[in-house]
């Protein structure tokens, strides 16, 4: 049962008789070190949160509590009241928090890249991690670039001795200026770009203890963010406060309305550009070791008119795939696992997508689909583990009352199409669940979830 939860902006680390409060800190995770039963609270400045949902799970790995946060939100609390043990909350949104659980120990793990810390530089709070001993090395990357609203940062790291490690500045970044910086000339361009603003420093032979890092923005008008690689990337607001979470292991079990899946779900993959600087790309998935790419293939390639009526026979001419190719012979010879997903508009003769026209033509829409993973797994030795039918559909058929069905219905004939192709390169390519945008367009993504599961075979 899920327990009533809390939200407050800045994380503040306090505890009864523990270290003080790390504030502005956000996009992460907080780990409490709980021996006896007690209350997070977290909290957003001034009803500032932006939606989202706060995550609380137990010792054992079960879920306490799972709130919606809306927008304006100013406060929460969940009961800690499942044993002792590590327990970890996840705050979903893009606004600072502030969390407090009296008598536990807290640490905190930032997102690494995305993570940052909304504090101006005369405050120069520490925050706490551990080097263990026998560390060769580790770095420390920061960056301010995430809110380019053009503040200079700047970042000290200090060793268990007091003493400045090491002292960033951290440049001035502004919309334009970081993209002439980066020579970028798209945002899709800069995302692949992005690491040449992360000043990344490597410490040889740490001498073993708490070191400390200081961070804030001259004016309060930008984000730093900074986090570790090589040693755990948990950061205390005092010396007391720091611990190493442990977890014990445990059976996950996933339940969707009245579905539920038990065992292994999912596989997490990278959304990256490939049609610029495919190698750096390529390169920075590698380095973040990643083993699967998610690739979004328009339906642009379909028939321009139907001229084969017959939706069971792949009628090659009728096709283009000549614009992916490139892109797909890149994800081929990366070695990576490819996640499709098939999305976009339908030519003319199918009319738009869930409408009457699309409805009466599903054998043709299977057809599309059928001839792409056909196409791109038997006849150029593609690496496809999933692909997806229409992403985002509940935005996609929105316009129709009864757009669930029509979807499922769609998946269905999809499905079916792909599967009586009976080629031993295709056993192993599943049809997998798309995404689902969250909220009431036109019902709960969860709904969707659950009938999509429900109507699915194997």
């Amino acid at each position: 049962m899920m327990r009533r939860a809390v939200l407050l902006v800045g994380l503040a680390l306090c505890g009864a008789g523990w270290g003080g409060e790390m504030e502005w800190m956000r996009r992460g995770t907080i780990y409490l070190d709980v021996n006896a039963a007690s209350e997070l609270q977290v909290t957003y400045r001034d009803g500032a949160a932006a939606e989202g949902y706060l995550y609380v799970f137990g010792p054992d790995g079960n879920a306490l509590a799972r709130e919606p946060v809306p927008i304006g939100m100013t406060a929460a609390t969940v009961a800690l009241d499942a044993g002792p043990g590590t327990y970890r909350a996840v705050v979903t949104g893009g606004n600072p928090w502030r969390a407090e659980a009296p008598g536990a120990r807290i640490v905190f793990e930032p997102e690494r890249e995305w993570t940052s810390l909304h504090q101006a530089d005369d405050v120069q709070r520490r925050y706490y991690f551990r080097v263990p001993e026998g560390t060769e090395r580790f770095t420390l990357s920061a960056t301010n670039q995430n809110g380019e609203v053009g503040t200079p940062g700047l970042v000290r790291l200090r060793d268990p001795r007091g003493e400045v490690a090491i002292a960033l500045d951290l440049q001035r970044i502004d919309r334009s200026s970081f993209m002439q910086a980066i020579g970028a000339t798209s945002r899709a361009e800069a995302e692949v770009k992005y690491r040449i603003l992360t000043q990344t420093h490597t410490v040889e032979r740490p001498a073993p203890g708490l070191w400390s890092v200081e961070a804030g923005c001259r004016g309060c008008a930008d984000d730093v963010g900074f986090w570790l690689d090589g040693v755990p990337n948990l950061f205390a607001a005092s010396p007391e406060d720091w611990f190493e979470p442990t977890f014990p292991p445990t059976a996950v079990s996933i339940t969707v309305d009245a579905t539920q899946v038990v065992g292994p779900t999912g596989k997490p993959a990278a959304i990256a550009s490939f049609v610029k600087q495919p190698e750096q790309v390529l390169a920075l998935l590698r380095e973040l070791g990643m083993t699967a790419i998610t690739d979004y293939c328009g339906q642009d390639y379909r028939e321009p008119s139907n001229d084969d009526a017959d939706p069971m026979h792949l009628n090659w001419p009728g096709f283009n795939f000549a614009p992916a190719d490139g892109r797909m012979e890149y994800l081929r010879e990366s070695g990576l696992t490819t996640l499709t997903h098939i999305y976009g508009r339908a030519p003319e003769w199918l009319g738009a997508v869930g409408s009457d026209q699309w409805m009466a033509n599903l054998d043709e829409v299977a057809e599309f689909t059928a001839a792409y993973i056909y196409h791109y797994v038997v006849d150029r030795g593609l690496d496809m583990e999933y692909f997806t039918f229409i992403n985002e559909p509940n935005l996609a058929f929105s316009a129709h009352e009864d757009a669930k069905r029509r979807y499922i219905a769609s998946c269905v004939a999809a499905g079916r199409r792909v599967k009586a192709l009976q080629h031993p390169r295709l056993a192993g390519v599943k049809f997998g669940g798309p995404d689902i945008v969250i909220g009431e367009t036109p019902s709960p993504c969860w709904a969707w979830v659950a009938d999509l599961l429900d109507a699915a075979d194997e």
